[in-house]
């Protein structure tokens, strides 16, 4: 067994640079090289059962999946950064803006993008607040819906919800019933 890992090491190193060639991207420009380069470990393996291309399959880790945990926290963290822009806005103006775009350069040197998509992080006033999101895991716009108890599950966003200053200090989400506010 030591002997057949080590024979596949260089194919494995060779795999492992591709990865972190890869993983130097921005967020937004890693899913489908790295979607690539897994079908590509799972077309040796399965053509060499029980060779050395499967034990190097099961050798490497989910790179797919510690790439979308990566862009997840990069879209937590940049809704985090817009949120707090965003209520520094509002706090120097008494009103939220209309746009992201307004937060720019005073709040934030540029709009950041979305770690899913690379378009903006998106944004939405509410009757009671605002809302700043990414499109989330499944790529799709489902206009801030958020879902905090499982941030994966298709039709989410990833996002933030800031209220006006009458809408805080109000009893929790769950006694609340939820937005009738259609999406834009």
């Amino acid at each position: 067994m030591a002997n057949r890992v080590r024979r596949y090491h260089p194919a494995m190193l060779r795999m492992f640079q591709r990865a972190v060639e890869i993983a130097r991207r921005e967020p937004e420009e890693q899913a489908e090289p790295l979607r690539q380069l897994e079908g590509e470990i799972d077309q040796r393996a399965a053509a060499t059962r029980g060779g050395d291309e499967e034990l190097a399959r099961l050798l490497m880790p989910a790179l797919g999946k510690v790439a979308a945990s990566f862009r997840r926290d990069r879209a937590v963290l940049r809704g985090a950064t817009v949120g707090l822009a965003l209520e520094r806005y509002r706090l120097a103006t008494g009103r939220w803006p209309k746009e992201l775009t307004e937060l720019v350069p005073d709040y934030l040197p540029a709009v950041p993008t979305d770690p899913f998509d690379g378009r903006p992080m998106r944004y939405r006033p509410l009757s009671d607040g605002v809302i700043v999101y990414s499109v989330g895991p499944d790529g799709q716009d489902d206009g801030g819906a958020l879902n905090r108890k499982n941030v994966v599950v298709p039709g989410t966003d990833l996002g933030f919800r800031l209220w006006d200053v009458t809408a805080r200090r109000q009893p929790g989400a769950e006694a609340l019933p939820p937005p009738d506010e259609s999406p834009p």
